[in-house]
């Protein structure tokens, strides 16, 4: 089974943001392959097994993508936007608070099958790649589009929040498979 390394807060770097997801897709997949590692879950951490976790990274770092995508194409997307409340503490200190928020149904993994995460894992790889070889026009790009929680971020902001956002799923996953052992 690959290790990941555990979030590191450092420096707001777009390269290594890029990098720490780019990290995590091997694990991610792992968890999707195995089935045992799949359906494997304890309650007092989370209601989601580990394999729920690895698809709710792989449909929400899909969906980001696709909505930097849109930022590129249409540069005057939302630029007036502003972060909510908690925003830069997120961004900043690279830590989401365990339980502070529910996912939005579009990204969560339930009713979805385990072979159709896993195809989509190859797929966000190929698309974050993608992106990190456009990181100079994501970096000059102002347009803007919501997260549920943290308000409107922009392309840079979304790709740390994607790292910030895996590490934390990655994270629940070690505490769950820590327990069950």
């Amino acid at each position: 089974m690959s290790q990941t390394p555990e979030w590191e807060v450092d420096a707001w770097s777009l390269e290594n943001d890029f990098a720490k997801i780019e990290q995590q897709w091997d694990y991610v997949r792992e968890l999707l392959e195995e089935p045992a590692l799949y359906g494997l879950g304890n309650p007092a951490v989370s209601g989601w097994s580990c394999g729920e976790h690895a698809g709710h990274i792989t449909l929400a770092s899909y969906w980001i993508a696709d909505e930097i995508g849109r930022n590129l194409r249409e540069p005057d997307r939302n630029v007036e936007g502003e972060w909510a409340e908690g925003a830069r503490a997120v961004l900043e200190e690279g830590d989401i608070p365990l339980g502070a928020w529910t996912s939005p149904a579009g990204v969560h993994p339930a009713g979805r099958q385990r072979e159709d995460l896993l195809t989509l894992v190859s797929e966000t790889q190929t698309v974050w790649r993608g992106m990190a070889a456009k990181a100079s026009a994501l970096a000059d790009c102002p347009a803007r589009f919501p997260h549920f929680a943290l308000g409107y971020l922009t392309s840079t902001e979304w790709v740390r929040f994607c790292a910030i956002h895996t590490a934390h799923h990655l994270s629940i996953v070690r505490k769950i498979r820590a327990r069950s052992s």
